[in-house]
């Protein structure tokens, strides 16, 4: 009605901006979680976390003390207290509900069957689930987000039975007409009005105590892709208009505003969900501060503490943070967050290839940090990006396998099913230009962690693993389809790493140092200069290609590594000998401030890499422009030694001499 008002008199003035103005870091910069997701307040308003990598939920006392009340879970989700002060689990890995006593860490089987998945009502020693990830309460009743099933269930007397849903899908409806698709999160209001992300949809869904189930905001669908989101709105705008991406959970304050997360960002709508905002970016990453700045990387849940403060936890950035309205004294810095990051992805540094036999040596295609596309001239960011792993090429329908124990913890695991870039993303890796789970004809594995939804000829349309599926090194994860090769990427979300420098593969090595093509001197406009006439700032460009040992001799990859020395009677005057470094990648928008235009890599056409070795990449990730600038020099003759080198230690030298008059 409210909506209609408005497209009628367009006088509607939507609810007025919030108070709350920073973000803060409350644990987690320490090393102390993995993947910190589910939250729950007790009436002391201590914090309850749940940690799906480590099996384990952990309390924050009010004074800021961090403990251990469990280990003996399986993936737990999102987690509620129940009327008995005891804690109630969604455990994803085991496919149940359980309780756990928040003092003494005891746990017990609520509802489900340990370890069995599937779908069935009826008395809760039978009842069986797949892995669940929401779980709400009110009084005696426990709601569930059946997240798999694509059901919302409820818990009662003994007895679970479904409340909505059918076949995944999306259509409202009562009971079994209403379709879900993969709903996650779930919080019931005091007239038993259910609530659910449903994550699959990009939508915010209501169940009426009479069973009707609507929509109320989503109602257009943005297509999810975690690496590239699309702008989302950040002023008020009418909830039936609104999209969101991917919702996973939400809460309810006392004035009935709901908060939303909404893949990277948190939104609000207002109590008669005519309206919703964004209050912080909607960028993928880390950053504290001013609200409306503030990054995150795949939150999971959020909830109102004592001090109605908005807590959430940080899953990719593996924190627990605070959105508040006091002015924060101290901000965590986002390199203390990366190296935090850093050592959970490298404990195991060992990895085998990703084929049989896994002690086989195996050839590498692309490096980390090299252009894809190409820089264009007065666009250099629009149609290049940084190549994110390595490529290791097998031939057409060969199998491939996981490189290490890896676990499922993202709800959408799977992107881009039956197309090139199919891929699947696991706790530390993810695996791209992969058939999933069956062969080179698509015929699926024997092999139930693999849930293909099939058309009606009973072809795969589709694929599903589950959050908390466990897969262990040397498994089979699919067969290579026309790509040719396992593209591997190493991280967390935005924090991915360079798998050569952190990791080792059976019997690789590299003996063969960079190649250094030409080098390019610009002043501060782009323009061309000639090494005879090098004077004001310079920007010096390498045009350099790496090998390994297993390449043919048409590869050419990218560098580790590249800068220069300024020297000036054998005496080093300026250091900028790794200006450039793929440890980590830089933010997504430099490439153009790494490679200079003329660079191009792909699947087709030549592979040049023009590096700007006078720009820097900093401490903080950032990209710096920089120059060399004679002008001042003293008169004199000068040395540029210029140097470019692999992760194996293999450098290349090349020095010019000038002389400024």
């Amino acid at each position: 009605m409210l909506v209609a008002l408005l497209a009628a008199c367009n006088s509607y003035n939507p609810p007025k901006q919030m108070s709350y103005l920073t973000v803060r870091t409350l644990v987690g910069h320490k090393g102390e979680f993995i993947e910190p997701f589910g939250l729950a307040a007790d009436k002391q308003g201590n914090i309850y976390i749940s940690d799906g990598f480590k099996n384990s939920i952990f309390r924050l006392s009010k004074n800021g003390n961090l403990q251990l009340i469990t280990s003996n879970l399986s993936t737990p989700s999102h987690i509620a207290f129940d009327e008995d002060g005891f804690l109630v689990v969604a455990d994803s890995g085991s496919h149940t509900i359980k309780r756990v006593n928040p003092e003494t860490g005891e746990v017990t089987i609520l509802a489900g069957v340990e370890n069995k998945r599937g779908y069935m009502d009826g008395n809760v020693e039978q009842a069986l689930f797949n892995a669940p990830i929401g779980v709400a309460v009110l009084k005696r009743k426990i709601f569930v987000a059946d997240t798999y099933n694509d059901k919302i269930r409820v818990i009662e007397n003994g007895v679970v039975r479904t409340i909505a849903g059918s076949d995944k899908g999306f259509s409202d409806g009562i009971g079994d007409a209403a379709k879900f698709d993969t709903p996650c999160g779930i919080i019931v209001l005091k007239d038993e009005t259910i609530l659910i992300a449903d994550s699959g949809n990009a939508a915010l869904r209501k169940i009426l105590p009479n069973g009707i189930v609507s929509t109320i905001a989503g109602i257009t669908k943005l297509e999810f892709n975690g690496d590239n989101p699309d702008k989302i709105e950040s002023s008020s705008i009418s909830s039936a208009e609104t999209s969101l991406r991917l919702p996973m959970a939400l809460t309810v304050d006392e004035d009935g505003f709901i908060y939303l997360i909404d893949e990277n960002s948190i939104r609000k709508m207002s109590p008669d969900s005519a309206f919703i905002e964004t209050i912080t970016s909607t960028e993928m990453g880390f950053k504290d501060g001013d609200i409306k700045t503030a990054k995150f990387s795949r939150p999971s849940a959020i909830l109102i503490d004592k001090n109605k403060d908005l807590i959430i936890s940080d899953s990719d950035n593996a924190l627990v943070r605070v959105i508040t309205s006091h002015e924060i004294s101290q901000e965590i810095s986002g390199k203390t967050i990366e190296s935090s990051l850093l050592q959970t992805l490298i404990e195991d540094k060992n990895l085998r290839w990703c084929y049989q036999p896994s002690d086989r040596l195996r050839d590498i295609a692309g490096t980390f940090g090299e252009i894809r596309g190409q820089i264009e001239q007065n666009a250099p960011n629009e149609s290049a990006w940084f190549h994110n792993g390595i490529d290791i090429p097998g031939y057409y329908g060969e199998k491939a396998y996981f490189v290490r124990k890896e676990k499922i913890l993202s709800p959408r695991a799977v992107s881009n099913f039956a197309t090139l870039r199919e891929s699947l993303k696991t706790s530390h890796n993810t695996y791209i230009h992969v058939k999933l789970g069956r062969d080179v004809n698509d015929k699926p594995f024997i092999d139930e962690r693999f849930e293909f939804i099939l058309d009606q000829n009973g072809k795969p349309s589709d694929l599903r693993i589950t959050r908390g599926t466990v897969f262990y090194e040397g498994e089979p994860i699919g067969s290579l389809n026309k790509m040719n090769h396992v593209h591997l990427s190493v991280g967390k979300s935005y924090v991915t790493i360079n798998p050569l420098k952190f990791f080792t593969f059976p019997k690789f090595t590299d003996t063969v140092p960079p190649s250094i093509e030409k080098v390019f001197f610009f002043d501060e406009s782009w323009n061309p200069i000639k090494q005879s006439d090098l004077r004001g700032r310079l920007r010096v460009v390498v045009s350099a290609f790496d090998k390994v040992d297993t390449n043919p001799e048409r590869r050419k990859l990218g560098i580790y590594f590249a800068g220069y020395q300024l020297i000036r009677n054998q005496i080093v005057l300026l250091d900028r000998s790794r200006n450039i470094v793929f440890d980590t990648l830089p933010p997504a928008n430099t490439v153009g401030l790494i490679y200079a235009p003329g660079s191009q890599s792909g699947a087709e056409g030549e592979t040049r890499f023009n590096y700007i070795i006078t720009n820097e990449i900093g401490d903080d990730g950032r990209v710096n422009e920089g120059f060399i600038d004679t002008d001042s020099l003293e008169n004199g003759s000068y040395t540029l030694r210029i140097q470019v080198g692999d992760v194996f230690g293999n450098v290349t030298i090349k020095e010019i001499k000038f002389l400024k008059k």
